[in-house]
């Protein structure tokens, strides 16, 4: 399962390049279950294949699936209070925790859409935010826009490193201002790796998986 196979890699176990490979899905077309990728049915329950409640609520009663705002199933008449909230699994991994410092919303939806499944993704607008976030949380990696409101990506990255908290950090530096010498210059101010934007989904989630590696092997 593809949340194992993440745990996994997390601890060593096997390497994030191999469970993108494995397990990587086409999301382009139907339904399909978040945790073994098999193609689901629009009116299933749960997946055939390993038995994970489908990723949206469905009626207590007759089992149909509920929008999320719905109160009532419009079926059979049931109340939906917490139908359309799906249970948690007590066997639920722990995904690797990503940052990602950023402004534009639109930006910060796609991440955490792409990431689904793959990062547990927390998201800040200015660096002042992720300066503070990064110290007093647990993260595995941080994902950073160049052109924030307060400092530039490659400001932020130079103070992360000079914090003892968060020296070991791993850092992205993520940005659309493309110009000659800014993969360097963010490389220099202590950038584990460079993606420009715009950047297709499959990449971002194998660039992430390999910048969170780091943070399994360094303890901080």
């Amino acid at each position: 399962m593809r949340g194992s196979a993440i745990a996994n890699a997390h601890i060593g176990l096997t390497t994030y390049e191999e469970v993108v490979r494995v397990t990587h899905v086409d999301a382009g077309q139907g339904l399909h279950c978040l945790t073994c990728g098999t193609s689901l049915a629009g009116d299933m329950v749960v997946c055939p294949i390993c038995a994970t409640e489908v990723d949206r609520g469905n009626c207590g009663e007759c089992r149909r699936p509920l929008e999320a705002e719905w109160r009532v199933c419009p079926w059979c008449r049931t109340p939906a209070t917490s139908a359309a909230v799906p249970a948690q699994r007590s066997d639920e991994v722990t995904l690797p925790r990503l940052l990602v410092v950023d402004d534009d919303p639109s930006v910060r939806a796609y991440v955490a859409t792409a990431l689904t499944g793959t990062a547990d993704v927390d998201t800040v607008e200015t660096a002042g935010e992720g300066l503070d976030r990064a110290a007093e949380g647990h993260y595995d990696g941080v994902l950073i826009d160049q052109m924030l409101p307060d400092l530039t990506g490659i400001e932020m990255i130079r103070l992360l490193r000079g914090e003892a908290r968060t020296a070991a950090l791993p850092l992205m530096l993520f940005t659309g201002a493309a110009r000659d010498g800014i993969e360097s210059e963010a490389r220099d101010a202590g950038a584990d790796d460079y993606l420009a934007k715009p950047v297709d989904p499959l990449l971002l989630e194998e660039r992430i998986l390999a910048l969170v590696q780091r943070s399994a092997r360094v303890p901080l």
